[in-house]
């Protein structure tokens, strides 16, 4: 005798106790269900004394509606009668619940702040476009199953480098990112921040290098009215000069200064020894002429140089050139004198004393 019993099932109740034996098969139903036979193929299970005949389902169009299957067993008691037991499934709707948001690479998503459950890592997603699935089943009756959904695009942050060379003390800016200062030499390199109205960061980083100013600095002198030529000009007067030029590599300046003095040149004094020389009057008195008795020729009077010099050293008169007769101004102050006059190598000296 067959015994018929209606049962109705819920996908739940079907699922409880899935297992996936691969080519054994698949079961469901806390074993009572073989969802996939046996070989695929096989629908009789000889070695499966609980389970004579099982079918296979495909219950992926039914959703929400009854699906009326049947299940044989057999008897564990001699000459007892099997049983073919039918019943309804009840193929539960699964709501499809879509979620989207965007973040940042490196953040961590945290649903709660969307009203969501999903929590993805940093170390899950990718930049671009992630798709992110949860199933969750109902909570009591009425209610049915969900398949949450999310999809997740992320943003990339961007990092822009640029680079100057600058010189030392030049003025940079402002630009486009609002970089705006003055080249020194060790300065550090300039960065401004970004934030998008997703909140990703974009950094703007300025490497700055700064080619120091070279400075020469250069003492040397020159004979008194003498010149002292220095790049193509001439200087006559003690002071300081800069003189700047600028590198076809670096495109900077650089300035050589010169410090340059002004000395008195001293006259050399021949090997050949000096020659005495014949003046009158001598003594003589204070601010009256004196005459050169020594006899010069006229080219050797053109040739002279007359200097007069005090007992101290200091040089109180100089003069180039003479002619016949040979008169030297006198001297206003009362003193002890030489009077030397250099004719090409030769030189004539006498003292003089002035009243």
């Amino acid at each position: 005798m067959m015994t018929i019993e209606k049962r109705e099932v819920t996908v739940r109740e079907i699922t409880r106790g899935y297992v996936n034996n691969d080519e054994q098969g698949v079961r469901g139903y806390d074993g009572q269900l073989d969802i996939r036979p046996h070989y695929q193929r096989e629908f009789i299970y000889n070695d499966i004394p609980e389970h004579g005949t099982s079918y296979q389902l495909n219950l992926t169009n039914f959703a929400g509606q009854v699906v009326r299957v049947a299940f044989y067993a057999e008897s564990t008691v001699s000459n007892a009668d099997n049983y073919l037991h039918f019943g309804n499934i009840v193929i539960d709707k699964c709501a499809a619940v879509n979620y989207q948001a965007a973040i940042c690479d490196g953040d961590d998503y945290d649903g709660s702040q969307d009203n969501n459950p999903f929590y993805i890592p940093a170390d899950m997603y990718k930049i671009g476009t992630n798709v992110f699935s949860d199933y969750r089943p109902s909570t009591g009756a009425g209610d049915v199953d969900s398949m949450l959904v999310l999809t997740l695009i992320v943003h990339e942050y961007f990092s822009t480098d640029l680079y100057v060379t600058l010189c030392e003390g030049a003025h940079y800016g402002p630009d486009e990112n609002g970089f705006d200062f003055d080249a020194e030499v060790g300065m550090a390199d300039k960065r401004v921040r970004y934030t998008s109205s997703l909140g990703c960061d974009s950094l703007v980083t300025l490497h700055i290098t700064v080619t120091p100013k070279i400075t020469v600095h250069i003492e040397d002198s020159v004979a008194r009215g003498e010149a002292y030529v220095w790049n193509g000009a001439e200087y006559y007067v003690a002071g300081t000069y800069e003189y700047t030029t600028t590198s076809e590599v670096t495109g900077c300046d650089s300035t050589t200064v010169l410090h340059l003095s002004v000395y008195q040149k001293e006259e050399a004094i021949p090997s050949v020894q000096a020659q005495s020389l014949l003046i009158a009057p001598n003594p003589v008195k204070a601010g009256e002429p004196i005459q050169v008795l020594t006899s010069f020729t006229a080219d050797e009077l053109a040739n002279a140089h007359i200097e007069i010099v005090s007992a101290t050293g200091a040089l109180v008169y100089v003069q180039h050139g003479a002619d016949e007769p040979f008169i030297l101004p006198g001297l206003p102050i009362s003193g002890v004198y030489v009077v030397r006059i250099r004719i090409d190598d030769a030189i004539y000296i006498s003292s003089l004393l002035v009243k």
